[in-house]
């Protein structure tokens, strides 16, 4: 039998021909290739996770243990700074993503519910993923975490279990949200084939009768992408792994978490109020919300649509004074004499 009849046979019974649909030849450059990029980091999370699952024990002394044993063994070492280091760097390539689905108009109709499970899908990868990930260390970061999380839940009137919420954090990090993760996925995957990948603004009529790629070459080229970023994750976790961890100290706040959660310590430390700690966060969530509300204009090109441009400053706004900016107040706030 050829190899065109296997083919042939594969896609008889798997329908993959329906997912190799003509795109923009556009959709092949760089910012079109975030979004998959990302997918790519989230299953690199996945897999290491999973490794570390099979080691990791629940628990505010057992999960310490656990991390001092991973840490201490050569292979399982690399597999928890690879996780580390792709937990921190996904946040990176979704903003990007987010910034390049605003620059082009992406979130214009009928886009809108599509954009809408993009940004819950960010939601939950930060608050129901990355910071559980963040407390079930149990290092003095973790350990912070999960005391400063409770100090917020308190202030809400919300019940402290006696173990801190650990088993809590537990169940949401390694069986909510993952499960939340792939059925958002699952819909933002369907529906950008039903509504196709968008074409550069102010070359809609080119991506109709302009050169055209598929769907299937857009992902050989999203395969180099992903062997970059795998490079790039190794090469990290090798010249700065995470180290065996200090055993956690109760009462001490000493360390920062992971830089996407600085701006509620930045709000904490200025204002002492648990109450609005996760203002900057609620801030940057309820813009993004905004966006599709603020621009119905169907013109996608910024050059021509002041409310699109209005966006745009919403994420810049986001991105470089949110999480950028707030880093940096931190830093001094801590730092005075720099």
């Amino acid at each position: 039998m050829s190899f065109e009849k296997i083919k042939s046979a594969i896609d008889e019974r798997l329908g993959l021909s329906e997912i190799d649909y003509e795109i923009p030849a556009s959709a092949n450059s760089f910012g079109y290739m975030l979004g998959s990029s990302s997918l790519f980091v989230l299953i690199i999370l996945g897999l290491t996770g999973l490794v570390l699952g099979l080691f990791y024990r629940v628990g505010l002394d057992a999960g310490y243990e656990s991390i001092v044993y991973i840490s201490k063994n050569t292979v399982l070492g690399l597999i928890r700074s690879m996780h580390w280091w792709a937990a921190n760097l996904i946040p990176v390539l979704i903003l990007m993503h987010l910034t390049r689905i605003i620059v082009t108009g992406s979130y214009k109709k009928p886009r809108e519910i599509n954009y809408y499970i993009g940004v819950l899908l960010f939601i939950v990868i930060l608050m129901l993923s990355f910071f559980p990930g963040m407390t079930l260390a149990m290092t003095q970061e973790g350990f912070e975490g999960l005391s400063e999380s409770n100090r917020v839940l308190r202030a809400f009137g919300i019940r402290i279990y006696p173990d801190g919420g650990i088993y809590v954090y537990y169940f949401i990090h390694v069986m909510l949200a993952p499960v939340l993760i792939l059925l958002l996925f699952t819909a933002h995957a369907l529906y950008i084939r039903i509504h196709k990948i968008t074409s550069l603004p102010g070359h809609e009529e080119e991506a109709e009768s302009g050169p055209k790629s598929t769907f299937f070459h857009h992902m050989k080229i999203a395969l180099i992408y992903w062997a970059v970023l795998f490079v790039i994750l190794a090469v990290l976790a090798i010249v700065f792994p995470r180290e065996v961890p200090p055993k956690p100290i109760e009462g001490v706040e000493v360390t920062l978490p992971p830089w996407i959660f600085n701006p509620t310590i930045t709000f904490e430390t200025l204002f002492q109020d648990p109450v609005i700690t996760g203002m900057p966060m609620a801030i940057a969530f309820l813009l993004l919300f905004l966006v599709p509300i603020i621009d119905r204009d169907p013109n996608r090109n910024p050059l021509e649509n002041k409310k699109q441009l209005l966006n745009i400053g919403i994420i810049l706004f986001i991105v470089f004074f949110i999480f950028l900016g707030l880093n940096i107040v931190l830093v001094f706030i801590r730092h005075p004499t720099l």
